[in-house]
Order: C-alpha cells, then structure tokens, then sequence
C-alpha cells in the first residue's frame, strides 16, 4: 500500500530539522519524510553545539506535525504535559501548555537544555519537523505541502468550445473529451467563457483536475427532476464486510477480523463501521429507528500493512471510540477515487430570481428543478481537492462531501442558494460519513447552514474563513455520530445560532459523538445563541472565543454535558451569558470574561435555581470588567 512502512527501531537517526533527532520509541516513517508516532511513542532532541552562552533567554520548542484531532495534539515535552495547537496543514506552530492551564501560551524551556524528549499521549501523530527558537523568532513556515498537486508531467487538454444552440448540453462533449484522452494525469483547461450542463456530468476518472480562468462559468439548467448534482467524482464502489474478530478498543489501528480479508478484495482501503457507538441516550428514545439504532458510525482509513492470511490488518490512523461486539463492528473494503480536483471555477444554478433575495426565501426559480439539487459532490474520493471554486442558487448543497477521505476545500465561495426549506436544503458545504475533511478560508453568505458535519463525519477541520447569514445554525455539527470536529479562526456572523453541536432536533437527529472543539473564533449577531450544544453530545471545549451580540452566548441542553468553556469573552448578551437545563452537564466554567454578568450568581439565565448540585462550576471568571475588547 502507499504509505506502508517498515517499523524504525529506537536509536534510529531521524532528519526532522535544524536538532539532531533520535527515536526512542517505535514509529513509522511515511513517504513524505514524516514519522508517525502511535500514543507512548517518542523522539529526543539533541541540542546541536555547546550551551548557549550566559543570560541566553528560554527557547520554545517548535513542531510541524499533522493534527486531525485536537487530541493527537496531546504530548509529553521530558515531564510536563504540553499541546501541540496545530491542524492538517502541519505548519510549525509553538508547543503550549495545555488550555486548562492557560491560552495558546508557548512552552519555555530552559535555556541550557541540551535534550528534549517528545512522546505521543493522547493519539497517532505524524511529526515533520522540530525546532527551538528564541520565542521572539518568526514562525518558519510547513516543511511540506500536506496535500501535493498533480503530477508535472499532467496531459493538458484543452475543453472543447461550449456549444452555440439554445437548448445546447455541454456535458456529451467534455465527458467524451475526458475519455478519448490518454490515460494519466490528465488537466481539463476551460476557456473564459459559460458552458451549460443540463444532464450530470460523472467523472470517475482518476487524477482529474478541471482547471477553469476568470469567467468560466458552469451553467447548471437540467432537463429533469430529483436530486442530482451538476458535477460529481465518484469511486468504484464497496465491497462485501467483514466483521471483528471481537469489541474495537478506541485508538486501535491493528484489526483482528473474524474472517480473512482476500488480496483481490484488498483495495489498500476501508470504512471501519458499526451499528452504534454506545447506549442509546434517553433523549432519543422518541427518535425514528434509524436515529436510535444505527447512528451511522463510519471511519474511512488507509490499510498500510496486511498479514499474510489476511486476518489482521493495519490502518494509518485508529477510530477513537470503543465499540463492543454487539454493535456488530466491521470493516468495508472501498475503492477511492484519487486526485479530483476543481480550480477557479464557478458554478451557476439557472434561478436568476435567487440571487436578489435576501430573505431567505425559495426563490422563483427559471428551472424549478435545481431547487433539488447540489453543486458539486464527491463520493467516495481519497485527497480531492477544491480550490477558489464558487457557487450560487444551488437549491440543496453547493459542496457535497460523501464517504470521502481527506478532502481539501480551500478558498471556495458560496451563496444565495434557491432553497431554504425541510429535507436539507440551502447548505455550502455538507460533509457526510467523511475522514478527515479540511474547509479553510471557506465564504458563505446567506444560507440555511454554511456548513454541516454529519451521519458519523470525523476529523473535520473548519480553519478561517467567514460565515455569514444564516437562516438557522451557521455552522451545524448535525448529530448521528459525528465526532473530533475543530471550528477555528472563523467569523461567524448573522444566523439563529452561530456554532449548534448535536442539533438538527431530538426526533431526527438526536446526539453526536465526542470531542468537538471550538477555538479562536469570533461569533457575532447571531440572533438565538452564540454556540449551542445540544441532545446529549458530550466532550465539547469552547476556547478562547469572542461571543457578541447574542440572547444567550452559550446554551447546554436537552441532557448534553461534559462542555467546558475556558478563555472565552462573551460580551453584549441581551440576557444572561449561560443557560444550561435541568437535564444537562456538567458544565465548567474557567477563566472566561462576562461582560454583561457582574457576579457568579448573575451568569446563568435564571440564576440556575433549578440545577443539580455540580452541574455548573464557575472558576476564575472575570465578571463585569469594563468595556469589551475592540
């Protein structure tokens, strides 16, 4: 498989930088240069030269490393806990003290330290560069480009001129294009001008990439009705499942399977799925069965390593949840689709009548049938990628990631779609039973959600970007399964609810699974709630956020808890900053400033008269400081 490796030993020179490194623990070294530690695996630093000469100031130690969980971010620096804040783009960042400790605040190390040890805590780490710095140093830039480009050697095609006739389909003549082509790398180059798809375009071609310029256009003006997108990569498919030879442990990357798994089945990849992720919460007893009991757990994953009568296998990175035998865990074979891309493209629904209104309101559309229908989607692809690609009057969702495995959206823009009603319509982004998935710099404006995590997605990154206008939740992490979700360094202005953890309403969607963080975020306006955590969700962190211009800036109900809310400045509420119900928490409360809260008692919507001893603790707020910050 791509990325199998043999295990390095301890005592193995590794090159990671500017320090002299050794491996003291097993790790494996990935084809892109970067060691991959599992939990008690550990690399030491040596200081290159003599100590620094007297009154040298402390160093930070500063690493690149691949983080898809805020917990794979949980190491060990020689004897102290420590963060390392990073995300998938595995740029350098300064090693912290963990948040309960304090924010975003670099780790000194003495200035005489002539080795460092760093060991893996809280997950699988890839690790691709360390240094220490003198903390008043620029930040160094990533040593790598976590998702590379398509090959150089690429065939350049160009596409063919979009047809003249008025009731002309593009889409006959650039999917013969993509077939009569050599096999390979393969760019599709578009002229600046509208093409006009009325019948889907499917490409299951692998390593495609639809390069577009300024003023290419897709125009979507379909001939028939139902739900389909204008544009889709998909893979080849499932194959038949195989079940555990026994519960899954949570972290686990080494599978027993009950019965083998055949060379000609092994496609290198599979989706480690089962029928629930743990007792069934009160709270969604009165949910339809498919909500109750089979919460969609699905995690897609690369097999790096397979034993020779195919009853073990290896992946490169565990689902962290525990699954008993009687959840009935299993693994599916899948066959990805590799190397889609999309560049600098803009997609166009035929309902001009939606791009003046901004009330949220179905729009009267030209073609009626795109009110059902998605801008892009792909299924079942592995590194696909979307660049600078923008979308408006698309009725359901304008970006659909479906069973996907690192999926990269950069710098996409949408907004105004034809739809705003029931059954899930109106979103940017919507990513379904998907690994890995990074949405940054991503723009929305007016929406029902700009962007939804859903049926059992994991490892969703939203970094940056700004998220606008929103006829309910902004950001949605919709309930069913749903897991290590990170929304960081987003605006998020203008809907009902900024951030909603667990939501999409007890009776259909009812609870997510575990630890999603929000971190650094600027939430404003939003009418309802700031961030609402909700249905019995559970390990939810709020971090140093700024919260403005909301009834309540945090809400925990419907028997969610296990939230902490650490760092945050939660000002200009037009009620009291917290409202946790009877049914809900814990709920920890640190070190966060109340600009419209003066004392303890005065933080919590009806002063909590009616909680349970413990379910809210407050520790070292800061209440009524004076004015915000800017």
């Amino acid at each position: 498989t791509p990325d199998a490796a043999p295990p390095l030993a301890p005592g193995v020179a590794l090159d990671l930088g500017p320090a002299g490194a050794r491996l003291d623990g097993p790790a494996e070294r990935l084809p892109d240069g970067a060691i991959r530690l599992d939990p008690g695996g550990s690399v030491a630093f040596t200081v290159p030269g003599p100590p620094p000469e007297a009154g040298t100031g402390p160093r930070v130690l500063r690493v690149a490393a691949r983080i898809w969980r805020v917990e794979d971010g949980e190491v060990q620096v020689d004897d102290r806990r420590a963060l390392i804040p990073g995300d998938a783009d595995a740029a350098f960042v300064d090693v912290t003290s963990p948040w309960d400790e304090a924010l975003d605040r670099p780790m000194l190390l003495p200035a005489d330290a002539a080795m460092v040890t760093l060991r893996a805590a809280g997950g699988t780490l890839e690790l691709y560069g360390v240094r220490l710095d003198d903390p008043r140093t620029p930040l160094p830039p990533g040593p790598v480009d976590p998702a590379p480009p398509p090959a150089a050697d690429a065939f350049d095609l160009a596409a063919p001129a979009p047809c003249a006739a008025p009731a002309c389909d593009d889409t006959p003549a650039l999917a013969a294009a993509l077939a009569a082509a050599p096999p390979g790398p393969l760019r599709l180059l578009f002229d600046a001008a509208t093409y006009t798809l009325r019948t889907p375009w499917v490409i299951h071609r692998p390593d495609t990439h639809l390069a577009g310029r300024p003023g290419t256009v897709l125009r979507w003006d379909p001939t028939i009705a139902g739900e389909q997108a204008s544009l889709t990569f998909g893979g080849g498919g499932r194959g038949a499942t195989l079940a555990l030879a026994g519960d899954h442990v949570a972290g686990t990357r080494r599978l027993t399977l009950a019965a083998p798994l055949s060379p000609e089945a092994d496609t290198g990849y599979v989706y480690l799925i089962a029928d629930d992720f743990g007792e069934v919460p009160g709270i969604c007893l009165a949910g339809r069965d498919v909500e109750r009991f089979q919460r969609h757990i699905i995690h897609p994953a690369r097999v790096v390593a397979r034993s020779a009568d195919g009853l073990e296998i290896t992946l490169d990175r565990g689902l962290a949840l525990d699954i008993p035998a009687g959840a009935n865990p299993r693994v599916q074979p899948f066959t990805p689709l590799p190397g889609a891309r999309v560049s600098d493209l803009h997609l166009l629904a035929a309902c001009p009548a939606a791009l003046l209104d901004d009330t949220v309101a179905p729009g009267d559309c030209d073609t009626p049938e795109v009110t059902d229908d998605d801008g892009i989607a792909l299924r079942g692809t592995v590194g696909a990628r979307l660049e600078r690609v923008s979308a408006q009057a698309f009725g359901k969702f304008t970006i659909r990631v479906d069973g996907a495995l690192e999926t990269r959206l950069v710098g996409n823009h949408m907004d105004h779609p034809s739809h705003y009603g029931d059954g899930g319509r109106g979103y940017g982004v919507h990513v379904i039973g998907s690994g890995r998935t990074l949405i940054r710099d991503q723009s929305v404006d007016t929406c029902r959600h700009a962007v939804v995590v859903d049926f059992g997605a994991s490892d969703t990154q939203i970094i940056g970007g700004h998220l606008a206008r929103a006829h309910l939740a902004v950001v949605d992490v919709h309930g069913e399964a749903s897991r290590d979700t990170l929304v960081r360094d987003v605006i998020v202005e203008g809907g009902l609810t900024g951030v909603l953890v667990g939501g999409g309403g007890t009776a259909v969607h009812c609870n997510d699974g575990p630890r999603h963080h929000l971190h650094r975020n600027r939430l404003v306006d939003n009418g309802a709630f700031g961030v609402s955590v909700s249905n019995a969700t559970r390990q939810v962190t709020v971090t140093g956020n700024v919260v403005a211009g909301s009834a309540v800036p945090l809400s925990v109900t419907l028997g969610a808890g296990d939230v902490v809310a650490r760092h945050n400045t939660f000002v200009d509420s037009r009620d009291a900053p917290v409202f946790v119900d009877d049914t809900s928490g814990p709920v920890r409360l640190e070190r966060n400033t109340f600009g419209s809260a003066c004392d303890p008692e005065s933080v919590l919507v009806g002063g909590g008269a009616n909680l349970p001893a413990g379910a809210v603790v407050q520790i070292d707020n800061d209440y009524c400081p004076g004015d915000p910050p800017p």
